[in-house]
C-alpha cells in the first residue's frame, strides 16, 4: 500500500536527512502545486522543476552544515495550470 507524505486536508511536515551539498527531490502528484512552503534553515535553496507527466518537482539543496532539512507544505489542485 501507498502511503501519502500530506494528511487528509493536504498538509504534510518532512524531516530529511541532506547532509551539505545534498539535494532532496519532492515529487507532486500530477496537476497539483504546493501553495504553502516553508524550509527549515531558510538559507536551503529551492528550486522548480516540471517533468513529461505533468507534474511539478520541488528541489531543495542543502548548502549548510545542517544535516537535515525541515519541509513543511500545502498541496493544492493546480488550476492555474503552474506545471504547463
Amino acid at each position: 500500500m501507498r502511503s501519502s507524505l500530506f494528511n487528509d486536508k493536504g498538509f504534510c511536515n518532512i524531516a530529511a536527512d541532506i547532509p551539505r551539498n545534498g539535494v532532496y527531490l519532492l515529487y507532486v502528484r500530477p496537476r497539483h502545486r504546493l501553495a504553502k512552503l516553508i524550509v527549515n534553515p531558510e538559507s536551503v535553496i529551492v528550486d522548480l522543476l516540471c517533468n513529461e507527466k505533468e507534474s511539478l518537482v520541488y528541489s531543495f539543496f542543502n548548502p549548510t552544515n545542517r544535516e537535515a532539512i525541515l519541509v513543511t507544505g500545502h498541496i493544492v489542485a493546480d488550476i492555474e495550470g503552474v506545471y504547463r
